[in-house]
């Protein structure tokens, strides 16, 4: 009798110990599911912080140095403006262009890190040429195209029909600045200067009426 009672508590105690094991392996299996999702929110928060960070970095470092950049521009253009404006004026006020005044300017224009070309233009008054017929090479109806381009006086320095007007070029002013030291002006003509870089994009463009021919 005690043989079949030992017997039976055994067989209870197998029993509970295979319940007990399959509890406790299912109490085992929740944890790593558990940690699997966590490790996958894990990933997606690190994916997030690391995107966070680049937009922050680019926030930080490339938009003020983007903003600082347009901001020297924008000083570098408004110092070549203003000594644009002066030495147009000077000319405008005397009526001559001498080579020292002009080289003078270009150091000035030149202190900043870019490089700029410089155009210059002379449009001649129709009155002038039919006074002083042997400095024209222009047509009988020339004053007529002269008053029609004065009115284009804000067009690029390319847009001007040379062919209709008498205009002396860089080229031709920097050549007569070469050989006589100046370039001279009559009254009521009009003397105009662009500053380009080297893509050609205009920074400055000025130009005025020459008032006087104090030479």
């Amino acid at each position: 009798m005690d043989q079949l009672f030992h017997i039976a508590i055994c067989a209870t105690d197998v029993t509970n110990s295979i319940y007990r094991r399959a509890k406790y392996d299912i109490w085992f299996a929740i944890p790593r599911a558990i940690c699997a999702c966590r490790m996958e929110i894990s990933m997606e928060e690190i994916y997030s912080k690391v995107v966070a960070i680049i937009i922050g970095c680019i926030a930080l470092f490339i938009v003020p140095v983007k903003i600082l950049s347009w901001r020297q521009d924008n000083m570098q253009q408004t110092y070549i403006l203003t000594e644009t404006i002066c030495f147009v004026d000077s000319v405008c006020n005397k009526g001559i262009l001498y080579s020292d005044l002009y080289t003078d300017y270009l150091n000035k224009i030149q202190k900043s890190d870019k490089i700029y070309k410089i155009k210059l233009q002379h449009i001649k008054n129709s009155k002038n040429n039919t006074e002083n017929p042997e400095n024209s090479s222009q047509s009988p109806n020339n004053s007529e195209n002269i008053e029609n381009s004065f009115e284009k006086i804000n067009s690029g320095i390319d847009d001007i029909d040379s062919q209709s007007i008498d205009i002396d070029y860089t080229e031709q002013i920097l050549e007569e600045l070469k050989t006589d030291g100046s370039h001279k002006f009559l009254e009521n003509d009009i003397f105009r200067i662009e500053v380009v870089d080297n893509s050609d994009n205009v920074v400055v463009f000025y130009g005025g009426c020459i008032k006087d021919e104090d030479y």
